[in-house]
């Protein structure tokens, strides 16, 4: 079987270099910092994306001793990697989110701080597009929003012991981890609310989802179905909540007097959306 060929980009940590003038494209070029090509292995991925144009794997990764963005384009005679720079400039504080735009072209959202002068430890929210070119891959000069981006938001669940997510426009969802499967919401009147159940083993089966309703709030339900004999690792599954936009609270348990709620949707289970979600998930 032919293996796919591996490209890494990489998000580092501590650089400054000039920027290229707005919208003309870097070529690929050997680092100005040593350390990244001489500390190979203190490189820590943090998220993947497949390039199906090329058959091929990105991985975007941090390294603790430089700053910017870097491509491996392949090894050396020793199977040691070579990178190339894309990007160099500010300090890599945290991944937004990463999204193909066509299949040859990706934008990478994130927070990052300079470093030097009275507000360098303020972070702020730029974003890369990365494209595919006769010169392999390359990026343009990287844009600073008008406004931050939109995320979505921690909101606690009574019955839950972890916070949910609560998403609200499609740009949230877009900035998400994952979106779900078979849930289309229409943000204009609905929002979406993402649970995460952590199981004590990969056997345990969530079943019977259904969300119910009462005078003051939303209930999603379910049910475990636990086999006498399971596997010894732990699982976490997805909840998709679609509610209406009025504001009533969402709730894990099954109070009663509740009835179904026919304007509510629930799935489990997403699709990977190849970006970071804060707070744990």
């Amino acid at each position: 079987m032919r293996q796919a060929p591996v490209f890494v980009l990489l998000l580092c940590t501590f650089c400054f270099h000039g920027a290229a003038e707005a919208g003309a494209a870097y070529p690929l070029s050997e680092s100005n910092v040593t350390c990244v090509n001489a500390q190979v292995s203190k490189m820590r991925s943090i998220e993947q994306l497949h390039d199906a144009q090329r058959d091929a794997y990105l991985d975007l990764a941090t390294h603790p001793c430089s700053g910017g963005v870097y491509l491996r384009v392949g090894a050396d005679e020793s199977g040691a990697p070579i990178y190339r720079v894309v990007h160099e400039g500010w300090w890599f504080q945290e991944l937004v989110s990463v999204h193909w735009l066509d299949p040859d072209t990706f934008r990478v959202r994130g927070r990052f701080y300079t470093g030097v002068g009275p507000t360098a430890a303020q972070p702020f929210d730029a974003q890369l597009h990365v494209a595919w070119g006769d010169d392999g891959w390359q990026v343009a000069e990287p844009v600073l929003p008008a406004t931050p981006f939109d995320l979505a938001t921690q909101i606690d669940v009574v019955g839950l012991p972890q916070p949910a997510l609560l998403i609200t426009s499609a740009e949230q969802l877009e900035n998400a981890r994952f979106s779900p499967v078979g849930v289309q919401p229409d943000f204009t009147s609905e929002r979406l609310v993402l649970l995460t159940l952590r199981l004590t083993s990969g056997s345990i089966r969530i079943e019977n989802l259904q969300v119910l309703q009462t005078a003051d709030a939303y209930h999603v339900t379910w049910t475990y179905n636990t086999p006498l004999i399971g596997t010894a690792d732990m699982r976490t599954v997805m909840l998709w909540v679609l509610l209406p936009k009025d504001g009533k609270p969402l709730r894990a348990d099954k109070p009663a007097g509740a009835w179904h709620c026919d304007a509510c949707q629930v799935s489990t289970g997403g699709k990977r959306m190849l970006s970071a979600i804060t707070g744990g998930f």
